[in-house]
């Protein structure tokens, strides 16, 4: 009995669930915080998963409620957290990356992370096919998206529209007016995703899990403290959801409302003086929210913006590298 006429009821239904999840989880103490707060809920990316009461919404708060009861020391709260992020898993996939954040606190956390992921695993195989189905089926942009495979079609796009430039220059040139014509109506749209294989796009994510893979089993020895605050919990997770998508591939930008997530710890860090290579820590909530600002201009970069998602997943998966190594290959002390 659910008809569309109900759509606007649902949306605002998710809108408000995501404004209740991110008032929760913030905390203002500053102007600045109160600034970078604004910014960040009224950012483009937002912005877009509140006027398409995009379900993203209704899982950004199933994630929240997730992590409430998965702090909570008590049997009943984390079996319930188990069943919302695996019934999240079945709406969306994404949802899973979060299934090991508690994984090592105690055995029950231990035996029903390992059961949810191996049932969603087991999920996945047997509709495997209608998984690709719905991929196939679904509309991909690099105009207003971001993964590991974007920034690849944006830098094809810009020799695709060169390539159509000099020919619709030729045609110009020799008076083959319709053949131009034709050419201009062509670089006006983007070349999107013809490029199914991504080989150079893969063969650097893998360069890049490999070079922190190395870099953890080089200082796995060094005492690495990982902060046991909500904060920093929520960093993981919103980090998580980030990496975990980026490396699925192309994702429209909505999907970067799980960003919002690690703004409490990135505001704790402008304190923090060290470096990432040559960024401070301090200095990556301003690049985040410049990042989430900057999305739409995508139409106008043809995706070299991209390369600022590269460095934030690189950034990110600095912290998760060390996050679940440890938690799942470094004994408790």
């Amino acid at each position: 009995g659910v008809h569309q006429r109900y759509s606007i009821y649902f949306g605002i239904l998710f809108l408000l669930l995501f404004y209740l999840a991110f008032f929760k989880f913030i905390s203002i103490k500053s102007s600045k915080d109160l600034f970078i707060y604004t910014l960040g809920i009224l950012s483009p990316p937002a912005m877009l998963a509140v006027e398409r009461g995009n379900t993203d919404l209704l899982i950004f708060f199933f994630c929240f409620v997730y992590m409430i009861l998965l702090k909570k020391n008590n049997s009943i709260s984390n079996i319930l957290s188990y069943i919302l992020i695996f019934f999240s898993s079945l709406i969306k996939f994404y949802p899973i990356f979060l299934v090991f954040i508690y994984f090592k606190r105690n055995l029950l956390n231990k035996i029903f992370g390992i059961s949810i992921f191996l049932i969603f695993t087991f999920y996945l195989i047997i509709n495997l096919s209608d998984i690709y189905l719905v991929k196939e089926s679904t509309q991909q942009t690099f105009f207003f998206s971001y993964g590991y495979n974007v920034l690849e079609v944006g830098l094809n796009n810009i020799f695709y529209k060169l390539n159509l430039i000099f020919l619709a220059s030729k045609n110009y040139l020799l008076g083959d007016y319709q053949s131009f014509r034709d050419g201009i109506s062509i670089i006006l749209y983007p070349n999107d995703f013809k490029n199914n294989y991504f080989i150079i796009s893969r063969l650097l994510l893998l360069l890049v899990i490999f070079f922190f893979l190395l870099k953890w089993l080089k200082f796995k020895d060094i005492n690495n403290q990982i902060p046991n605050t909500t904060n920093y919990l929520f960093f993981v997770a919103g980090a998580s959801i980030f990496c975990g998508t980026f490396i699925l591939g192309a994702n429209f930008d909505y999907r970067l409302i799980f960003l919002l997530f690690t703004f409490p710890y990135l505001i704790d860090l402008k304190k923090d003086k060290r470096k990432f290579y040559f960024i401070k820590y301090k200095s990556f909530v301003y690049i985040i929210l410049m990042y989430m600002w900057i999305m739409p201009l995508t139409a106008f970069s043809s995706g070299v913006d991209e390369i600022i998602t590269w460095i934030i997943f690189i950034f990110y998966l600095d912290f998760l590298s060390i996050y679940y190594l440890n938690l799942f290959f470094k004994k408790s002390s």
